[in-house]
């Protein structure tokens, strides 16, 4: 036997009273064994406890010749089955362990996650693990993937007995894979009435929509679909967050859906919910609307403090996401020759206030957005006075003030560290070169 077939035992050190018995009846936190012993010790379960244990510990290896040597991911497949539900959630743990250390183990772990998901009397924990891994493990377009995906597809439907969480793990599950043909079945879930499925169907869908075939789960069918979810008033705010954000998705890859700016424009008009706001408001960015430049700032306006010297962090956390949004919107316009650098001025002006904001993540998000001003067509001098003017206030934290000093090095191609009359003299000796041009 080769010395690489001994494992350290450290895994199966047990500190507690409690399972002192487990400790007797199996090797010491100093022993080295045998993955065959480990296997031997699982199944033998003297206790439960020795059992996970081991369990955990097969999961840990990381050596191939010794995981073929003991066939360590057929034991595990056979442990995943095992009826105690703590028993099969360890073995599916330690198969979603060992495939992320070697994927050529993939076709049996899937095919052991997918007949212990396929089983309805299995443990509703143990399905929702399997649809988990299920996600990690198949790729899109993958033909060998197919019959998990199927798996998958009818652990979705309640109509088949599945319970909410399995029908909301085999969502999710879908989402990160990506592939387009769930797509039907996502859409289906999103008009479930149990908040548990369509919660999670909206989550598979923005999943969906951040892959590589997002533009492949979009029709027009689906425009309608979010924005009756975006219009309905019992939708809870996280969920309707959701909505915002995959309806962003969707118009940055250039696909239309008329009419969507209009309810994000009345949101951050009219709510004063932190969730409704920042969907809103990342909504808008990522779809690169142009209409954000004279809706945002009176956003952050209405979300100061409420009296001055006030403290409200849901106040806070808002303008911080108006920044952050900022940010994103100049970072989307810059390649757009459709958008002149013009627009960015009223978003440019509220970020000078912001960097004066008495809340340190709202200054630091602020610094960050006027690096972003990059291209030649924003008027990136505005944008260093101001990054100069928080470099030299009192009091600034030393971690906000390197955020300055990186968006200037990036608006300007210098670096000037943190001399700030180094910067200054630059920036005054080179005010033409920071100018806009082309609009």
């Amino acid at each position: 036997m080769t010395m690489r077939a001994l494992l350290p035992i450290a895994a199966l050190s047990l500190t507690c009273a409690s399972v002192a018995s487990a400790r007797d009846s199996g090797p010491g936190p100093e022993e080295d064994v045998t993955p065959g012993e480990l296997i031997a010790r699982a199944e033998r379960r003297t206790t439960l406890v020795d059992c996970l244990l081991a369990l955990r510990a097969l999961g840990e290896i990381r050596d191939r010749e010794s995981l073929r040597e003991w066939d360590v991911v057929d034991a595990l497949s056979r442990l995943a089955r095992d009826g105690h539900p703590r028993v099969a959630l360890a073995a599916i743990e330690s198969l979603g362990a060992l495939y992320r250390f070697d994927p050529t183990i993939k076709t049996i772990v899937r095919d052991a996650l997918v007949e212990l998901f396929d089983d309805a009397a299995r443990h509703v924990l143990v399905r929702r693990a399997c649809a988990i891994q299920l996600g990690g493990i198949c790729k899109a377009g993958e033909f060998a993937d197919r019959n998990a995906l199927r798996a998958l597809e009818r652990g979705t439907k309640p109509s088949a007995g599945n319970p909410p969480e399995v029908c909301a793990a085999a969502l999710k599950a879908l989402g990160r894979i990506g592939d387009p043909v769930a797509r039907e079945t996502i859409r289906e879930a999103l008009a479930s009435t149990d908040p548990t499925i369509r919660a999670a169907a909206l989550e598979a869908l923005v999943s969906a929509l951040k892959g590589p075939s997002g533009k492949k789960f979009f029709d027009a069918g689906l425009a309608t679909v979010l924005l009756d979810l975006l219009g309905d008033d019992d939708l809870p705010a996280g969920s309707k967050s959701t909505v915002a954000e995959a309806i962003g998705l969707i118009i940055s890859m250039k696909c239309p859906i008329p009419g969507a700016e209009a309810p994000f424009l009345r949101m951050l008009r009219e709510s004063d919910d932190e969730i409704t706001v920042k969907s809103a408001l990342k909504a808008l960015a990522l779809s690169g609307s142009v209409k954000a430049a004279t809706a945002f700032p009176p956003v952050y306006d209405r979300f100061l403090p409420a009296r001055e010297g006030g403290a409200d962090a849901a106040r806070a956390r808002v303008r911080s996401m108006v920044c952050a949004m900022v940010g994103e919107l100049f970072l989307k316009w810059a390649g757009d020759p459709n958008v002149p650098g013009t627009t960015a001025r009223p978003l440019v002006d509220m970020l000078g206030k912001a960097i004066m904001d008495a809340d340190r993540d709202v200054v630091s998000q602020a610094a960050v957005a006027l690096g972003n001003l990059y291209d030649k067509k924003y008027d990136r001098r505005k944008a260093a006075l101001f990054l100069l003017a928080l470099m030299s206030a009192k009091g600034v934290d030393e971690s906000v003030r390197a955020f300055a000093v990186g968006s200037l090095e990036i608006i300007t191609g210098r670096a000037l560290g943190l001399d700030v009359q180094a910067w200054e003299d630059w920036v005054r000796d080179n005010a033409s070169l920071l100018a806009a041009r082309g609009g």
